[in-house]
């Protein structure tokens, strides 16, 4: 055989093979429900317009092992997904355990600001939006855009904030832009915000906030998740909220492990306390306080309410700075969420730290606070009991009421449970029934059965307990 022979028909015969390949690929048949017709398979991959929820005019679906399509939703039940791609001649019926997340398109419903109506958080971290009807201690009811009249069982209510305004000077994360980022040169997992929380993989990662408002006398709170070795610092009353290092108060929370410390330029460092929670820190969630008293320089540390840390320093200067800053100092993932900044009265009694807990807590829109039992919310006005009298309260001079954690139930998980977000980063959990092209109707323990208007939704995670939405997660 000449010695160019052999190449040239290695050549055709590989070009032959991709020919018959291609070929076979455009007959693949997808047998659609209902009658329909023959229809192209899209190859695997992403076929997804950009992960922008701003502007975009296709609908997204994500799927377990990474897989993206483009397209709209027809419906959804307990059958799966019907799902028509751009590029397909029919709609294609999708099994439901390997589908992640569906990313909706902008909608006119999405720019209507859902936060301007009073928030309900559940015990199981759901948010609903809506006018409050009446409240009893077996329901609540309220009138929401998002689906009319919806009643939820009492007992699984968490909080219930009836006015938009806030006696807080700080509730958040809401956007990346209302921090100050410094990633020290490193642009790896970086801090960012996503569904109201702050996350963060990366190794020295700072996140800073200035709050002019800040009081001398206040309380930090957050809720802190994290996967491995946490170290993770937070600094107060800080000159730069770029700098975790200089000029603040920081408290370190590194493997078991909590450091107090001032750091002053011309002043140096001075050492306030070091303790060791490891119970606390090891189980991979927290709840942090802080009470803060500047003019004192007093610092009480409480974990899960639990008074864990009471340090006073020494330091005759004065402290000029109002930032707040977070510093991920490991490479484990971590998750800050829930921060809440309010001016302080200076109360705190050590023998019954975990009274709040016991009772019903009442904030009004100036500030003030009452600890007793909510009795019923009838025509705008909440009726309170506290040891001396029950007093009336009109709705719209209510800031926040958080009820007593002793009495709550959390509803139980439910095979089929769908997570809805909506634009302004609440959640709601429901176990789906059906889906269209206008409304989602489920149900829970907490609310019964459910209907909800589809364009109000940003996103919906299908398999929320699924482990592979651990594995898939970007940046947690």
């Amino acid at each position: 055989m000449k010695s160019w022979y052999l190449p040239f028909v290695l050549i055709m015969a590989f070009r032959l093979s991709a020919q018959l390949e291609i070929e076979m690929v455009e007959k693949i048949q997808v047998d659609p429900p209902q009658g329909g017709t023959e229809v192209a398979a899209p190859e695997a991959g992403d076929h997804s317009v950009p992960l922008l929820n701003k502007g975009r005019e296709q609908d997204l679906l994500n799927f377990l092992n990474k897989d993206r399509l483009s397209g709209h939703l027809i419906r959804m039940d307990a059958e799966g997904l019907l799902w028509k791609h751009p590029d397909a001649a029919a709609e294609v019926l999708y099994g439901l355990d390997n589908l992640k997340m569906i990313e909706f398109k902008t909608t006119e419903g999405q720019k209507e600001d859902l936060t301007r109506l009073p928030r309900i958080e559940l015990t199981n971290g759901d948010r609903y939006r809506g006018r409050i009807v009446r409240m009893d201690p077996q329901q609540l009811v309220i009138a929401s855009p998002l689906g009319g009249e919806l009643s939820i069982r009492s007992d699984m209510v968490k909080s219930i904030r009836p006015v938009v305004t806030s006696s807080a000077i700080y509730e958040g994360p809401n956007a990346i832009e209302e921090w100050e980022i410094n990633n020290n040169n490193n642009n790896d997992g970086g801090w960012e915000v996503k569904n109201q929380a702050l996350y963060c993989n990366g190794h020295n990662m700072i996140a800073g906030l200035k709050l002019e408002e800040l009081t001398d006398m206040s309380s930090v709170e957050f809720e802190m998740e994290f996967r491995g070795n946490v170290n993770l610092q937070f600094a107060f009353w800080a000159k730069d909220p770029k700098n975790v290092h200089q000029n603040a108060y920081i408290v370190n929370l590194q493997n078991g492990y909590v450091r107090g410390y001032r750091n002053f330029d011309k002043i140096g460092r001075n050492e306030l306390g070091n303790l060791q929670p490891r119970a606390d820190l090891n189980d991979g969630k927290l709840k942090v306080k802080l009470l803060l008293n500047r003019e004192k320089k007093e610092i009480l540390m409480l974990f899960e309410e639990n008074l864990v840390a009471r340090w006073t320093d020494t330091f005759e200067g004065k402290i000029k700075g109002n930032a707040l800053v977070f510093a991920s100092m490991s490479n484990t993932p971590i998750k800050i969420s829930n921060i809440s900044v309010r001016a302080w009265d200076g109360e705190f009694d050590l023998d019954n730290g975990d009274k709040p807990a016991a009772q019903d807590q009442l904030i009004t829109a100036n500030g003030d606070i009452f600890a007793g039992q909510l009795e019923k919310i009838e025509s705008d006005v909440l009726y309170f009991k506290n040891d001396f009298a029950v007093f009336q309260v009109p709705v719209e001079r209510i800031s926040e009421i958080t009820m007593s954690q002793a009495t709550r139930s959390v509803p139980r998980l439910q095979a089929g449970d769908t997570e809805i977000y909506f634009p302004g980063g609440e959640r709601i959990t429901l176990k789906l029934s059906s889906l269209d092209g206008q409304k989602f109707t489920g149900n829970s323990e907490a609310t019964g059965d459910v209907t909800l208007w589809r364009k109000y939704f940003s996103e919906m995670k299908m398999n929320p307990y699924d482990d592979r939405h651990k594995e898939e997660e970007d940046i947690w």
